[in-house]
């Protein structure tokens, strides 16, 4: 994966997509039938922390990086079921 081709590097690092972040941003969302562009995954079945699964209310979609190698940083979308 080239995390520089899609985030750019030291020089040039556009920011993440935009997630939803209203508390009712996933409310009535059918979990199993989303679209890929806009929430990251087909489908999301269980949180990414605790792999429990949870109701679309639950929902609470973060960025967070990880350092891969050299300066590297890997993008990876969290769903958790709670914002702790």
């Amino acid at each position: 994966m080239s995390t520089r081709a899609v985030y750019g590097n030291y020089k040039y690092r556009p920011p993440f997509p935009a997630l939803r972040t209203a508390p009712d941003a996933s409310e009535g969302v059918d979990l199993e039938n989303l679209d890929a562009g806009v929430w990251g995954a087909p489908a999301i079945h269980a949180c990414s922390v605790c792999d429990r699964a949870f109701a679309a209310t639950d929902l609470h979609q973060v960025w967070i990086s990880l350092h891969v190698s050299g300066a590297d940083i890997m993008p990876l979308l969290v769903n958790a079921c709670s914002a702790e």
